[in-house]
């Protein structure tokens, strides 16, 4: 296991497509940290405006913090908490794993490996981890890169204390691992470099639509249950956390990671490997 392990990490840095990926996320995640301070550059003044207003007026300025939640804050953790949840992780990791998972088919690597005696169950699980891996170093270019940038811009301050940002990032990365199982299903099911990762993008847009078209006949149904849709999650994991309902992500990330693999597996011991 070790071995296959250190062989799809040697092939996973020979191939072209992470570099161009982890290069795009890097340049992505400064252009945002930069965009983020020209907004707030060019509208802070107008919603700090509003919010005194709505204080003046007794209203609740919920409405406000539900619109703007999306957005970073003057403090750097905002920043980073931001680009976990901003949806570029999403796109940019499906690319890279699918790329590389759904290759190895074409390829014919599989074949060669399991021809030599490997279990499959050691292969699969050898291309989740490299997987796994290829997630987490796409989102690492992308948040350091856009952290780095906004401190220039920011106050160096986190609202949350330490206890729950050491949280919040073990959730994240419970959820990165469910991202990587559920790109290795599309992988598995697919084959193909370009139909996996065009499943692994549109399959969340297409959940969304139908919950959407859901709640026209069951009232809120979109609300309560598009937090549950895996690209969603990020969203609400520091409000999660902040109201002591942290297991509500770790749940759905574990979801995913068992419905995912155990598909994938099951698809990937039957099929025929050319």
């Amino acid at each position: 296991m070790p071995g296959l392990i250190r062989a799809d990490l040697a092939k996973l840095f020979r191939t072209k497509s992470l570099y161009v990926c982890l290069g795009i996320a890097v340049i992505l995640g400064a252009s945002m940290a930069y965009l983020y301070h020209l907004f707030w550059v060019s509208n802070g003044q107008q919603i700090s405006s509003t919010y005194a207003l709505f204080d003046q007026m007794g209203m609740d300025s919920s409405s406000l913090d539900e619109a703007f939640e999306s957005l970073p804050r003057n403090n750097i953790w905002s920043f980073v908490n931001t680009f976990f949840l901003d949806g570029s992780i999403w796109y940019l990791a499906s690319v890279c794993v699918c790329l590389f998972a759904a290759a190895e088919y074409s390829t014919g690597t599989y074949r060669n490996v399991i021809s030599r005696g490997c279990s499959r169950l050691k292969v699969f699980s050898s291309k989740l981890f490299v997987s796994f891996a290829e997630v987490v170093m796409v989102a690492a270019a992308y948040v350091i890169s856009g952290t780095v940038t906004a401190l220039f811009t920011v106050e160096v301050s986190s609202p949350r204390d330490t206890g729950q940002v050491i949280l919040i990032f073990v959730i994240y990365l419970c959820l990165f691992l469910a991202m990587a199982s559920f790109y290795m299903l599309m992988a598995t099911i697919f084959r193909k470099t370009g139909l996996a990762v065009a499943a692994a993008l549109v399959a969340p847009i297409i959940l969304a639509m139908l919950l959407r078209v859901a709640s026209l006949g069951i009232k809120d149904v979109d609300r309560h249950l598009s937090k549950f849709l895996l690209p969603y999650s990020f969203t609400t994991v520091q409000g999660d956390v902040a109201a002591g309902y942290f297991f509500v992500p770790l749940l759905t990330a574990a979801a995913y990671i068992l419905v995912s693999l155990f598909a994938a597996y099951m698809i990937f011991r039957r099929a025929e490997i050319k």
